[in-house]
């Protein structure tokens, strides 16, 4: 068979920072994720070792907002990860690979309260994928997004959106 034990060390310490005041709010997350891998048996012959596979990423989250007038909500969400996690990708996928790569999110976005039950959005979403790895396409996400809220109560809300994206590969 193919298969090897091998252990797996996780060390993620992070670190929180946050303010708010009456009208604004500002919050930024960032963590270390590093990983070791140590084989616990003899490593057949032709076989890279597991701790081949070692990486530290990071996880780097700003997220700010304010009200800019009585009706009128806007704000910046920013996340950069260097990761091997595939599901940092698409949590709705089942990859397998390890290779590293950079994710960088963008997302500007402004609210305008029409009523006290209707509001109305627009953000603007920009992702780029860059592998460390040569020979992998590199991705880019631009879009936008449109949404109606309804608030029936307070823990109910309709949302109709309209969303536009582009995706380009292969930058360099």
């Amino acid at each position: 068979t193919n298969e090897r034990s091998v252990s797996t060390l996780t060390v993620s310490p992070g670190l929180e920072f946050g303010y708010r005041t009456e009208k604004s709010k500002v919050a930024a997350r960032g963590m270390i994720n590093a990983v070791y891998y140590d084989d616990l048996n003899s490593v057949p012959a032709g076989k890279a070792d597991s701790d081949n596979n070692d990486y530290t990423g990071h996880s780097l989250t700003l997220s700010a907002d304010t009200q800019l007038f009585t009706r009128i909500t806007m704000g910046l969400d920013d996340t950069w990860i260097n990761t091997r996690n595939p599901s940092e990708l698409d949590r709705f996928d089942n990859f397998t690979d390890i290779n590293e790569y950079m994710i960088n999110r963008v997302r500007p976005w402004v609210k305008y309260k029409i009523t006290d039950r209707i509001s109305a959005g627009f953000e603007f979403n920009h992702a780029s994928i860059e592998y460390n790895a040569a020979g992998l396409e590199d991705s880019s996400n631009t879009g936008g997004k449109i949404n109606l809220y309804y608030e029936m109560s307070r823990f109910t809300i309709i949302d109709l959106e309209y969303s536009l994206k582009k995706m380009d590969y292969g930058l360099d």
